[in-house]
């Protein structure tokens, strides 16, 4: 059972990493967003993807990445 849960939330992570790399790897360097908290490449993502499902100051991480595309920004701003 807990290797069904493991496995389920390995290819959670795996597929939204590089979801997270097609969309913000460009994203430029900012007050969370650093040189190991990032999408520029797959190691980084689930490191990343890591600290925000343990809930460590993932709003603002979100917000500086929504910064990025307007349509993401509009919707972290009107929360």
């Amino acid at each position: 059972m807990t290797y069904n849960v493991l496995c389920l939330l390995l290819l959670f992570f795996f597929v939204y990493t590089i979801i997270g790399c097609y969309l913000f790897s460009e994203v430029p360097k900012g007050i969370n967003i650093d040189d190991y908290v990032n999408f520029k490449n797959f190691l980084f993502g689930m490191m990343t993807l890591f600290k925000l499902s343990t809930g460590d100051n993932w709003t603002a991480t979100a917000f500086e990445f929504s910064e990025f595309y307007s349509m993401f920004y509009n919707f972290f701003k009107k929360i």
